[in-house]
C-alpha cells in the first residue's frame, strides 16, 4: 500500500515539478495529499468510493427519505451468511 502511496505521489507531483526550497517541496506534498489524493481515491472502508461520491450519495439518499450507502462490511457479512460453514472455521478447498 505505502508502496502504490510513493509511486503515484512521485509520478504526479515530484517528477513534474523542481522545488527552490524544501519548505516548498513540503507544502506542495501537503497540498497534494490534502487537496486531491485523500479526497479523490477510492477507500477500503467505504467501499471504494472517494470521501466526495460516498458524501454525494448520502447527501442524495438522505435528500430522498433513505438511508447512507451501504457499509461494505454488512455486505461481507451477507455474504459469510450466504455460506454456511464457514463461520465455524471451516475453510472450503472447492474453487468457488
Amino acid at each position: 500500500m505505502a508502496e502504490s502511496f510513493f509511486a503515484i505521489l512521485e509520478c504526479e507531483l515530484l517528477d513534474r515539478t523542481r522545488f527552490q526550497t524544501q519548505a516548498q517541496g513540503q507544502m506542495s506534498v501537503f497540498e497534494w495529499i490534502e487537496g486531491w489524493y485523500n479526497p479523490h481515491r477510492g477507500h477500503s472502508s467505504i467501499g471504494y468510493l472517494s470521501p466526495i461520491e460516498f458524501e454525494r450519495r448520502h447527501a442524495v439518499a438522505q435528500e430522498f427519505g433513505g438511508s447512507a450507502p451501504e457499509h461494505p462490511f454488512s455486505i461481507q457479512e451477507r455474504r459469510g451468511q450466504e455460506r454456511p460453514g464457514l463461520e465455524s472455521g471451516e475453510l472450503s478447498s472447492e474453487p468457488r
